[in-house]
């Protein structure tokens, strides 16, 4: 089997923390915290001044941010942590009118410039080529023989035989960090970003 594989398109991924109320299943969108009348605030909001437009980005940004350092005290406290440290420089709060995290992308990771046979490493390593392995570990833990192609511009393409070995255990859609500080955080955004729509609503029907 051949997996198909460019370096070119980074994993990057936004995580938008609420949601409105829905009657699909809570597994689908464990990540996101539901919030009554979101749709309704944020169709108000098209028509807000600039000032509390501003006001509610930064207290989303604020919300989001808080949840980024529970993201970074938990990649301290699990066993893989040395591994994790290459990819929480990639993990930010964004701006925006609902709190939004996002991870990954063409940022470097922190990894060593040599190989442990003693070569020295030719190709860059960005967090997005470890995002996935890093958060929720690998499946393929003993040599298949399995063939990946890498395309890559300057030395063109290759194949290698892929494993996950050197990422941690795999746990399903749990996740060792991101997953998990998000889940533990749906009580804190829930009451954070409700004060922001209150005030926000109260500017508007000044």
């Amino acid at each position: 089997m051949t997996i198909k594989y460019r370096p070119d398109k980074r994993v990057m991924r936004d995580f938008h923390l609420v949601m409105p109320k829905t009657k699909i299943p809570r597994s689908e969108f464990e990540h996101r915290t539901e919030i009554e009348g979101l749709r309704e605030f944020q169709r108000a909001l098209r028509f807000a001044d600039k000032d509390t437009k501003k006001m509610v980005k930064q207290g989303s940004k604020a919300i989001a941010t808080h949840v980024v350092k529970k993201m970074r005290v938990r990649a301290m406290r699990i066993r893989h942590r040395e591994q994790y440290e290459m990819i929480l420089p990639s993990i930010r709060a964004v701006q925006g009118t609902t709190p939004k995290i996002r991870v990954g992308g063409k940022r470097r990771a922190k990894v060593s410039t040599m190989y442990p046979s003693g070569n020295r490493r030719k190709d860059k390593v960005y967090a997005g080529d470890v995002l996935m392995g890093l958060e929720f570990g690998g499946k393929n833990r003993k040599f298949t023989g399995t063939k990946v192609f890498v395309e890559n511009k300057r030395y063109g393409g290759k194949y290698v035989y892929g494993s996950t070995r050197q990422m941690p255990p795999h746990r399903g859609k749990k996740g060792y960090v991101i997953f998990p500080a998000i889940r533990e955080s749906h009580g804190y955004i829930k009451r954070e970003y409700t004060k922001q729509i209150e005030k926000a609503l109260n500017r508007l029907g000044d």
